[in-house]
């Protein structure tokens, strides 16, 4: 088939399976599409007598490489995130963006339980972005980014408040440890004293 830009189009792949073939046999294929670059997408297949359970969404984690912060006007600014997808179960299909431009750091086969690393950049007036990994059951997992919101999540945001909690307390216990020896020092003196 001929595909212009930004066209789409579903391709169908009936695959026979030979008769006496193990269980847990896997074979690899792969779909190039040919032009200006060539691109491919390979899938590994392994055979099984049923569908592999996994009702477990795949797992997403991201790191801000650069932000807008601080900047007086979205113009002329860019800013990017780094986003690792990983499915442990029956294996990560695909990771995809919404606006699209995300790009995967190196080709990956469909199914892989590995990590796929992929890095989306976007300008400063552009702030938000839907990402979503699907998984080969379906399963599916997406994270809203919006580059304009505070510097720490949640998670990081309560980490800091129990670091901080913690600090105080250990505080508290230092002085209440250097009073006790204060005190016992005194009592200790006085004993001395009353004996002389």
């Amino acid at each position: 088939m001929w595909l212009q830009p930004n066209q789409k189009e579903t391709v169908r792949v009936t695959i026979i399976v030979p008769q006496g073939s193990e269980l847990g046999a896997k074979d690899k294929i792969t779909l190039t599409s040919q032009g200006v670059v060539q691109a491919s997408q390979a899938v590994m297949l392994t055979v099984a007598n049923n569908a592999i359970n996994d009702p477990w969404a795949p797992h997403i984690w991201y790191t801000y490489s650069t932000r807008c912060d601080w900047r007086q006007s979205c113009v002329g600014g860019v800013w990017s995130v780094e986003v690792v997808a990983r499915d442990y179960e029956s294996g990560l299909m695909s990771i995809r963006s919404n606006p699209e431009g995300l790009l995967i750091r190196a080709p990956y086969v469909a199914g892989t339980n590995d990590e796929v690393k992929a890095t989306f950049t976007a300008s400063c007036c552009e702030p938000r972005v839907s990402i979503t990994a699907y998984d080969l059951n379906r399963n599916q997992k997406a994270i809203q980014l919006n580059v304009d919101e505070p510097w720490l999540s949640e998670y990081a945001i309560a980490t800091v408040v129990l670091a901080v909690l913690f600090f105080i307390l250990l505080i508290i216990l230092i002085v209440i440890w250097v009073v006790w020896c204060c005190k016992r020092r005194a009592r200790n003196d006085n004993l001395d004293g009353t004996i002389h």
